[in-house]
């Protein structure tokens, strides 16, 4: 039961994209049997647990992610082209760092082929998600 909820926490705390709340639940499901008086040798648990986490991912997984997801707002139209400044250290070419962008610190990814010194200003190319793509400003 433990290992249930933890899997259903963590997937709060990380993007997995629902896939660790269905193991989470299935894991508690299994476990909420036992509670009930279902007792049953491990070999059957495990059985429950693996059929309740197939049924969970083919029929539950994504009607609810894609429900969970409805409502997220696309933010790459928006930010594209915008002017971000490094923050913290250095970001070099394929590295993730830091980047200060309409008054908000975000996580940037270095795009470019030139490694972007503290404080330079960043060319905004892509969004994956909350971190942005971004390379050294052009003249």
């Amino acid at each position: 039961m433990t290992l249930g909820a933890a899997l259903l926490a963590a997937e709060l705390g990380v993007s997995a994209d629902f896939w660790l709340a269905v193991v989470g639940a299935a894991a508690l499901g299994t476990s909420l049997l036992g509670l009930f008086g279902f007792d049953a040798p491990i070999w059957t648990q495990w059985l429950v647990f693996a059929g309740l986490a197939v049924f969970m991912a083919v029929f539950v997984r994504g009607p609810a992610y894609e429900r969970l997801m409805a409502g997220t707002v696309d933010l790459a139209p928006e930010l594209l082209g915008e002017s971000a400044r490094v923050v913290g250290s250095a970001i070099a070419p394929g590295q993730v760092g830091k980047v200060e962008l309409r008054g908000s610190t975000w996580r940037a990814r270095n795009e470019g082929t030139a490694a972007l010194e503290e404080g330079a200003i960043a060319h905004v190319d892509g969004v994956d998600g909350v971190m942005l793509r971004v390379q050294a400003k052009t003249a």
